[in-house]
């Protein structure tokens, strides 16, 4: 017996929608399926080695809080074009000068009182509402990059006032406390404005200690100076760890639902967080702890690394850490943190920044040793030696190093002049340089030593 099968059209269609129905209930509950497995975040990261060690200091002892306490002293605003020439000692206007330093004298005294304290402290948030006190309305800091640009002018007072001893003194003054400024634990805004003070002042130095009015005893105190406020890879680590600190605050803060508290209401959020919810399906705050701990403790890895290798390191960090986000649509058809990664990227410390101002700040440094130890072989030959080699054990315990490539620093007794490779492989061809050639760079000419004139060319042999 063979039983009839309802072959009509109409039959079949319905057999045809019952099908698509559950191909797309199954594609559906596999999309779902994949979504949900998308959103699992993972365990919370083991964090122990970047966790910050904060001083406990009294207030009277904290060198941070005196020099912010001589900050909120400086009235002063900067002339963007006289100021830089003034901080160096090139174009000086006396008049000028001792405008700017009217009714500052009260200032010095409390810059020597944080330069001769053992250590500082800068606030550190504890919690998400901390952290939110200390973004709302902005920086309530007084302006302290200001005290050191103000300071190095008070140094060239002194040194046109006929006191040029004095002046250095003033100048390593400010570079202790530039050093304590910057080893107060802080994080990034601490850090950066120390080696920033710290470069300004070296280089303030080093044109001072060209002059022939400084004396050699002088000079020596400097180099004293200048290896009693080495900064230490011990506070650079410690500044790092501080900087995760806030990058983990940051991620916590999203997680609580409260980044438009952070990030102005909203108005300076990218698109994705704009017009969203930190939704858990784009949004993993263990995933995105880890790969901010990862970054952070790549970077303690590059320690003695040349600026070639840190560079390429930490492009890898930036690729690691926030993705394929120029293309953002394809990561909402594949989504993997993508709350997560562009909320880091748009409120994240990077890490790059902090080593690059260590590089650059060690590098200064020993730019400024080789400059100042030529100044006293000078004094003592009349000349310049051909290599730095030259100046060891006598007047350097060894050649310094150009941190940007680990090789020793730069030097031409003909070109007259000290300087780095930099990031980007600078070089010296000529005692007199373009200035916009050196902009920028670490280079010190040593102004000292003037060039040799070029001797007279013979005379022509008489015509046959």
């Amino acid at each position: 017996m063979v039983l009839a099968v309802d072959e009509t059209p109409e039959a079949r269609k319905r057999n045809d929608r019952r099908s698509n129905r559950r191909l797309i209930l199954a594609g559906a509950l596999l999309l779902l399926g994949a979504l949900v497995g998308a959103a699992l975040d993972e365990d919370p990261p083991n964090t122990s080695r970047l966790r910050p060690a904060l001083r406990q200091l009294p207030n009277d002892q904290n060198a941070w809080l005196v020099l912010q306490q001589a900050a909120a002293l400086v009235k002063w605003e900067p002339d963007v074009e006289m100021t830089p020439a003034m901080e160096l000692g090139e174009k000086w206007n006396g008049a000028v000068a001792s405008s700017w330093l009217a009714g500052h004298d009260p200032v010095w005294p409390l810059l020597a009182r944080a330069a001769s304290l053992p250590s500082g402290q800068a606030p550190v948030p504890d919690s998400v509402e901390s952290l939110l006190a200390m973004f709302a309305g902005g920086s309530t800091s007084p302006p302290t990059y200001r005290l050191f640009g103000l300071s190095t002018i008070h140094a060239w007072s002194l040194f046109y006032d006929g006191q040029p001893d004095a002046a250095v003194d003033a100048l390593l003054t400010s570079l202790r406390a530039a050093r304590l400024l910057e080893e107060s634990r802080g994080g990034p805004s601490t850090y950066g404005l120390g080696a920033s003070a710290s470069r300004l002042i070296l280089k303030s130095l080093v044109a001072m200690a060209g002059r022939k009015e400084v004396t050699a005893a002088a000079i020596r105190r400097a180099f004293a100076a200048l290896a009693q406020t080495r900064p230490s890879w011990e506070e650079f680590v410690q500044n790092l760890r501080v900087t995760f600190h806030f990058g983990s605050l940051v991620i916590e803060t999203a997680k609580q639902g409260k980044e438009r508290d952070l990030l102005g209401n909203g108005r300076n959020l990218p698109v994705v967080l704009r017009h969203g919810v930190n939704w858990p399906l784009l949004f993993k705050p263990n995933q995105s702890r880890r790969l901010l701990a990862e970054g952070y403790e790549m970077t303690l890895g590059l320690r003695e690394a040349s600026w070639a290798k840190a560079d390429a390191a930490l492009t890898a960090e930036y690729s690691h850490l926030f993705g394929d986000l120029e293309h953002v649509i394809l990561q909402f058809f594949r989504p993997n943190n993508l709350f997560g990664r562009v909320y880091l990227a748009a409120t994240f410390f990077p890490s790059s920044g902090i080593l690059s101002s260590r590089l650059s700040e060690l590098t200064t440094r020993s730019a400024a040793e080789a400059a100042l130890a030529l100044r006293l072989y000078f004094d003592d030959h009349g000349d310049l030696p051909v290599t730095l080699d030259k100046l060891v054990p006598a007047y350097l315990p060894a050649v310094p190093l150009d941190y940007y490539d680990r090789a020793p620093i730069r030097y031409s007794p003909g070109n007259r002049a000290v300087w780095s490779v930099g990031r980007d492989h600078f070089n010296v061809t000529s005692p007199a340089p373009d200035p916009e050639e050196t902009e920028g760079e670490i280079y010190f000419p040593l102004k000292f030593a003037p060039v040799p004139p070029v001797p007279a060319s013979a005379e022509a042999a008489p015509a046959p």
